[in-house]
């Protein structure tokens, strides 16, 4: 077999792109404040497709049982806000320009945040083989609200994961439309100016 003769080199030629990897740091997309309720439909589901992969890895790497995360965690928002907290401190843990005991220290932190997640997990009642809806605090004048996405099928974590998805995502574009269509109006706001409050 003849092997090719190569090219001479030239030192004005352009250094080629060895990295056959994304350039960009695999947390430039997300290491931004994640507010949930502020997400529209889009970036609700794209974040929460990410967020679901990583907690797939971290339940398979570190053993986690149910009892401190539950499959049906997307059906909570107590431990959607606690698993992205975890998330997050370990997208920066892991980024490049980070020290490296960082990595440690995350792993230290991991075993204070499982206390907190078996905590909110015993509260939600949420289990390995069943979910409740969650039961949500009252305060005096407040009228109960309806989930709008009761279990119905647990019998497949990741179908009922597009399930929620799905009704989610319709949700807030539902909610998104209507918030636009009195803009459009010129109807004040439902909240009251804070000068207008009295005291009683």
């Amino acid at each position: 077999m003849t092997m090719p003769i190569p090219e001479p080199f030239d030192p004005d030629d352009p250094v080629p792109d060895l990295d056959t990897t994304d350039n960009a740091s695999p947390a430039e997309d997300v290491m931004v404040p994640i507010v949930w309720r502020e997400l529209n439909e889009q970036d609700y589901s794209y974040y929460m497709l990410k967020l679901n992969a990583w907690v797939r890895d971290l339940v398979e790497v570190w053993g986690i049982p149910a009892t401190t995360i539950p499959p049906w965690w997307h059906r909570h928002e107590l431990l959607i806000e606690l698993l992205t907290g975890l998330w997050c401190h370990w997208l920066q843990a892991h980024d490049e320009e980070q020290n490296l005991s960082a990595k440690f220290l995350w792993q230290r932190d991991l075993e204070e945040w499982k206390g907190r997640m078996r905590e909110a997990v015993a509260t939600l009642g949420c289990r390995l083989d069943w979910c409740r809806s969650p039961r949500p605090v009252l305060w005096p004048g407040d009228q109960p609200k309806e989930d709008p996405n009761p279990p119905v099928n647990l019998g497949d974590r990741e179908e009922d994961l597009v399930a929620c998805l799905l009704a989610e995502e319709n949700r807030r574009r539902v909610q998104r439309e209507e918030q636009m269509d009195i803009a459009m109006r010129g109807q004040p706001s439902t909240i009251p100016d804070p000068e207008e409050w009295t005291n009683e």
